[in-house]
């Protein structure tokens, strides 16, 4: 204990019998008794050698067999033991009630933030448009209109179809590519392309068909009746 009430009346009416020596030992045994808030040591010597008065074991022997009582675990002090136990006690309801205080605080924080959660309007999500197929189609066909590629090779189809057709990939693929370079007109699928070449070569090498020098003229044709963009898939002109 930091504090304890002294009364000056009560006090002076228990002691005025007492020397000086005596007088200044049981004040320094209260002050002890009240920071330890427990008994003093059975031992007079050792209480004297904690008031810092060992010089005066006679007076404070004196002092310890009237005002105190000993006990199993020391010199007790009836008065002292009730003013400690009053302090202890308004201590523990001090530490309760900041404890509570320190609950309801929290507690009311988290209701507000839970009122506040949900009274907010969550956001309205903005809607993804879908376009219809027309608008699919038309994106597919922009993007696949382009320029001859010039890693550009045959897929799996191609070759299947120039294999049914007996017509030779590698005789028929540097004049597609030179041709459609020359030309650098752009084709929306040059696989298709080239499989419609395979199929013009195919047709040029029967008898009675024109002869493989005039493709340009037929590629022309289609290119001019298209508006300007080779269709990939144009039927070969008889």
């Amino acid at each position: 204990m930091n504090f304890y009430p002294f009364h000056l009346g009560d006090y002076a009416s228990h002691t005025a019998h007492l020397e000086p020596m005596e007088d200044l030992a049981y004040r320094r045994m209260l002050d002890l008794y009240y920071l330890r808030e427990g008994p003093l040591p059975a031992n007079a010597d050792e209480v004297a050698r904690l008031i810092r008065m060992r010089s005066e074991v006679d007076a404070v022997s004196c002092v310890l067999n009237e005002f105190f009582t000993l006990a199993d675990d020391g010199w007790r002090h009836a008065r002292c033991d009730e003013e400690i136990a009053k302090m202890q006690d308004k201590r523990a309801k001090a530490r309760a009630s900041a404890q509570a205080s320190v609950s309801a605080r929290k507690a009311n924080v988290e209701r507000t933030l839970n009122e506040r959660s949900t009274e907010a309007e969550l956001p309205i999500p903005t809607p993804i448009p879908i376009p219809t197929p027309g608008e699919k189609h038309k994106a597919r066909s922009a993007k696949r209109a382009c320029q001859l590629p010039p890693d550009f090779e045959p897929d799996e189809t191609a070759r299947n179809l120039a294999a049914e057709l007996k017509v030779s990939i590698e005789a028929q693929l540097p004049k597609f590519m030179d041709y459609h370079t020359a030309r650098g007109k752009p084709m929306k699928d040059w696989q298709a392309a080239f499989r419609t070449w395979l199929r013009n070569a195919n047709e040029w090498k029967r008898p009675g068909k024109p002869a493989q020098k005039e493709h340009w003229m037929v590629e022309m044709f289609n290119e001019r009746r298209n508006g300007g963009v080779i269709d990939a898939d144009a039927k070969v002109l008889d």
